[in-house]
């Protein structure tokens, strides 16, 4: 093999090794919803936006409307990675992670079918993950809505329509 071949072929395996994947999830059905989670990512915020973030909020990530909010419990830097991860069920919190939404314990409200929420995953080291889904039939599915979208206009959220 010649050296030009031989760097070619270092670089592209270097290249492959180094790729992160961004964070893709599942939603699955078992016993509540189960969000199943694919990447290279820390975990470090998951947050469930209620039915009426999309009509009613007033700021992005208007926090009137998170339903649900688990993070790390030693801080946001230190989440555990998605592939020991793996999944998270709605309303239960992880090894390793604390419920910051309903405050002091408090059970996170059910999630009722035909009505629509927004799943923000953030992450470190990797893309992080958002989408609108459905509950239906004890599952879910994740559904092509856009916004809401918001101007900041000298320091104050104004709603905007949505554009591609």
């Amino acid at each position: 093999m010649t050296k030009t071949r031989r760097l070619s072929f270092v670089v592209l395996l270097f290249m492959l090794i180094g790729c992160e994947r961004p964070t893709n999830v599942r939603l699955v059905a078992a016993n509540g919803l189960v969000f199943e989670m694919t990447g290279d990512g820390a975990v470090s915020q998951l947050t469930v936006y209620g039915p009426h973030e999309l009509d009613e909020a007033t700021s992005p990530s208007d926090q009137r409307f998170i339903i649900w909010m688990i993070e790390p419990l030693n801080g946001y830097l230190n989440g555990s990675r998605i592939n020991q991860l793996k999944s998270v069920k709605y309303g239960m919190i992880p090894i390793g992670y604390k419920q910051v939404i309903p405050p002091d314990g408090h059970p996170s409200e059910p999630l009722v079918p035909g009505n629509r929420y927004m799943l923000r995953i953030e992450t470190l080291d990797a893309v992080g993950f958002g989408g609108w889904f459905m509950v239906k039939d004890g599952g879910g599915e994740f559904v092509n809505l856009k916004g809401p979208c918001f101007h900041d206009e000298r320091g104050r959220w104004k709603r905007v329509n949505c554009t591609d």
